[in-house]
Parts: C-alpha cells; structure tokens; sequence
C-alpha cells in the first residue's frame, strides 16, 4: 500500500515537473465539443487552418456532431452548432480515402456557414457550391486542401 501511494505521489511530482517544461498552450478549437467520430477531420481541417494562418471564429461553434438527417441534406449549421449526416451522400464503391476527404468536404462547408460564408450558386468548383455530387466530383480534380483555402482565401 505504502509502494503504491509513494508511485502515485512520484507520478504526481514529475507530471508537475514536466507540465513546467511543455508547451501546453491551449488551441482556439479546444473548446469546440466534437462528436468522437468526427474528431480527426476536425483536426484535419484546424491544422489547415492552423498552417495557413487562417484564423476561425471557434466562439460561433458550440459543438459538431453527427445525427440523422433528410437525405437531402449531407449537413447543417444551426444555432451555433454543426451537424453532419449520417446519411452521407457518398456513392456506393467511393474509396475509403475519397470517403473521408468528402466528411472534411463537408465538415469545412458548414464550418464556413457558422463564419459567415454563403453559398456559391454560379461557382460549382467552390467549397461552398451546394451540390454533394459536384463536390465528390471536385475532389477528383483538387486535393481537398486546396478546396477548403480557395474558399477561405480566395486570393
């Protein structure tokens, strides 16, 4: 008994000790509640932002997560929260790599409605067209890297 608590004490001291020699700045994102499953395309899309300097207004995201949704809908922004479906519209025999570029695709579109971004009607080779069968199409023509900073950066 007197092993264990002299362990834990141990572990204690040096977990204090090594918190004063780490760089544990606390990202913007953080504080965004996301759904288990959408946690590494969240983090795909803040270390893209976070690489091309772009800031987010993570205040007007409260939290991402994943319900059922119309199949006419792949995702919503609403009442500062995203939601994504779990009725992607993701053509049967789409790679499982495509698969996951599209959830970005799709993650960053209505993460830039809750920053304000609109739909592009007249502009179908942008992030904010509102088309999912367009967008698995773009993704065959530009990495999904390029689609989320043409459309946060247009310049």
């Amino acid at each position: 008994m007197k092993k264990a608590i002299l362990v834990y004490l141990l572990a204690l001291v040096l977990g204090g000790v090594m918190s004063l020699y780490t760089n544990l700045e606390a990202r913007l994102s953080d504080k965004v509640i996301v759904d288990l499953r959408l946690e590494e395309p969240f983090d795909r899309f803040t270390t893209i932002m976070e690489k091309a300097d772009i800031e987010i207004d993570y205040d007007k995201i409260d939290a991402i997560v994943i319900i059922p949704l119309d199949t006419r809908y792949n995702g919503i922004y609403w009442e500062n929260s995203v939601y994504l479906s779990t009725n992607l519209q993701v053509p049967k025999g789409t790679s499982r790599a495509a698969e996951e570029d599209f959830v970005l695709y799709v993650l960053a579109h209505e993460i830039a409605h809750s920053q304000g971004m609109m739909h592009t009607p007249n502009d179908p080779w942008n992030l904010m067209y509102n088309s999912a069968e367009f967008a698995l199409n773009l993704l065959y023509v530009k990495s999904i890297e390029e689609i989320i900073l043409d459309a946060y950066c247009p310049d």
